[in-house]
């Protein structure tokens, strides 16, 4: 059965659009399982909490404030997908300093908070 497939994503901060490029990324974060082994071979696994992670790039263009996206904490991040899916990441910072690139012109971002969840 053929479908729509995830083309482009609208990343939404505090209620601010994020220009991105193509190629954003969600990671929904929540459980993740890392293998325990032993001297015969895998015991089993250990459980770890990882925080949800909205990636991408935006072009850099006059009158976008750098030092104002940086302070972006605490915020709700909305990931939508032109495939209907709409990821709300609650209580996440802005994590890297900002840095521009005069080559291509963007600017990498990246969000952690909660885990993601499905609206």
């Amino acid at each position: 059965m053929a479908g729509k497939v995830l083309g482009r994503a609208i990343i939404t901060a505090n209620g601010r659009r994020i220009e991105s490029n193509k190629g954003a990324k969600l990671m929904v974060g929540g459980v993740k399982r890392n293998s325990v082994l032993t001297a015969h071979g895998r015991a089993g696994y250990q459980e770890e909490q990882t925080a949800s992670r909205v990636e991408g790039t935006f072009p850099l263009k006059s009158g976008i404030k750098l030092k104002e996206l940086q302070g972006l904490v605490d915020v709700t991040v909305l990931f939508q997908a032109d495939t209907g899916q709409l990821y709300t990441c609650a209580h996440s910072d802005w994590m890297d300093p900002p840095e521009m690139d005069d080559q291509s012109g963007n600017v990498p971002f990246a969000f952690e908070g909660d885990e993601a969840q499905e609206a």
